[in-house]
């Protein structure tokens, strides 16, 4: 079973997605627990691995490292017997004419191709491909998973007009990205996902971006970051027995009012579903 631990690494306020905080800051770090006191990150970290103890981990301020950039490419130069004579250098000179109309035509096929593969991305599926992450000594992992989704929302889901279809749109993302929806009279293997991410970190730390397979904790604690990185307003509730949901507060412009009315999101089941909070159907979803 998941660890009652959950890790929650966020960005200062006046920090935006970006370089590294300078060398010596304090990031904000929690280690929350309804069973005892704080504990401290680097305890969580040394601590050996325990299959059965995996630690949720949410982390904002690792980021993963860049892409090395191509190396540059070497221009030869002309041979000097190309530039005798008139008639060589304007034979030089239609060709290179030549070559760089070729050259903006091509440029302009590529740029209409990555337009065209820009539009298709907010569409096509993502990439579930595994990335293996390096945990430098002491610290938490970075979790290029997560900033995938942020990237995406922001890209993708961020751009929609009205904030009701915004909410049901990444409720959708959270629950394909963690295994889909689940039948109520099912069983969802979860915890093996957990322990694969254990023993190829090496470490009980599991970041949130790479667990695939997720049920009530794992995808409201991914609904909440992302729509913190969009400016939504939610809250991430905890109920009995470990049970987590969302709450989001909209503009309710059914039945001719325009009221702000409270919503429990589905995340598992109906997904997408907003639950008026207090109802019988918000209430049979927190008590599930």
């Amino acid at each position: 079973m998941w660890s009652i631990f959950i890790i929650l690494v966020f960005l200062p306020l006046h920090h935006h997605p970006g370089p590294q905080p300078p060398r010596g800051s304090i990031p904000r770090v929690q280690a929350l627990s309804s069973a005892g006191p704080f504990v401290p990150l680097a305890e969580l970290i040394s601590r050996p691995l325990n299959l059965n103890l995996p630690i949720l981990t949410v982390n904002l301020l690792t980021m993963p490292a860049p892409p090395a950039p191509p190396p540059p490419v070497e221009e030869v130069p002309a041979p000097s017997s190309a530039l005798d004579g008139s008639q060589s250098a304007q034979s030089i000179s239609g060709r290179t004419k030549s070559r760089n109309t070729a050259s903006k035509a091509e440029g302009k096929v590529k740029k209409a191709t990555k337009n065209e593969k820009e539009a298709e991305s907010c569409i096509s599926e993502e990439s579930d491909e595994t990335v293996a992450l390096e945990k430098p000594p002491g610290l938490l992992a970075p979790d290029p998973g997560l900033w995938s989704h942020i990237s995406y929302v922001k890209t993708c889901i961020l751009t929609l007009p009205v904030a009701r279809d915004q909410v049901q749109q990444l409720a959708r993302y959270v629950s394909d990205k963690m295994g889909g929806p689940v039948h109520k009279t099912g069983t969802f293997g979860f915890e093996l996902s957990a322990s694969e991410i254990q023993q190829r970190l090496h470490t009980n730390l599991v970041p949130l971006g790479e667990v695939k397979a997720g049920v009530f904790q794992h995808r409201a604690l991914l609904f909440k970051a992302l729509c913190d990185q969009m400016g939504v307003g939610c809250s991430l509730v905890r109920g009995e027995y470990g049970r987590h949901w969302n709450e989001v507060t909209l503009m309710d412009d059914q039945g001719g009012s325009c009221s702000p009315s409270t919503f429990v999101v589905d995340l598992m089941f109906d997904v997408g579903r907003l639950l008026p909070v207090q109802t019988s159907e918000a209430v049979a979803y927190q008590h599930f």
